[in-house]
């Protein structure tokens, strides 16, 4: 804040951005054919997905003092409590709290495939739910119901491949800090 003079840290204004937009951002190429992609044998655009809603973009952060133990709490609208140790600091540290909700990320998995079939790309899914194994294989379940329920149309020439691997090494090597999906040809 000193090196911008400012007064208040303020949050992003993408982060703000992405919000009102529900999370979802594509990054597509602009194919050139004067500019040659690095690797020589891709010979179609890949378009990356990034859901932007919660997570980093909207979490609550600290700057640890000292030792002390840190806890995550959910209390319900109905007033139970949920609550977990997250760690016991021993020394100064930092600690964040993230969070998203299901309906964003239907929204999000909507998109992904809308996108994929409007400009006929494969759609590949990354998420890192063999380490989270509520928060990241939440967006997984979420994405195999939305693909469930997709409609097959009879007047469509449009289709949609997808694969689920049983182990989740492929997905998660697809994937960063925050939720991925990659749309490939």
């Amino acid at each position: 804040m000193e090196e911008y003079q400012l007064h208040e840290m303020w949050k992003s204004p993408n982060g703000t951005i992405r919000a009102v937009l529900d999370g979802t951002v594509f990054r597509a190429p602009i194919m050139i054919d004067s500019i040659k992609p690095v690797v020589k044998n891709w010979k179609k655009p890949i378009t990356i997905a990034r859901h932007a809603y919660g997570d980093v973009y909207k979490c609550t952060e600290f700057r640890i003092p000292g030792a002390g133990k840190a806890e995550l709490l959910f209390t319900g609208a109905d007033g139970t409590e949920q609550r977990a140790t997250v760690f016991n600091f021993e020394g100064p540290g930092v600690l964040q709290g993230q969070y998203n909700k299901d309906d964003s990320i239907r929204s999000f998995a909507r998109s992904c495939f809308n996108y994929a079939l409007d400009v006929k790309q494969d759609l590949w899914f990354g998420a890192k739910d063999t380490i989270s194994k509520k928060y990241d294989h939440t967006f997984k379940d979420i994405f195999q119901e939305i693909y469930l329920r997709l409609p097959a149309s009879p007047t469509s020439t449009a289709s949609l491949t997808t694969s689920w691997p049983a182990s989740s090494a492929a997905r998660a090597a697809l994937s960063g800090p925050a939720r991925t999906t990659t749309a490939m040809s």
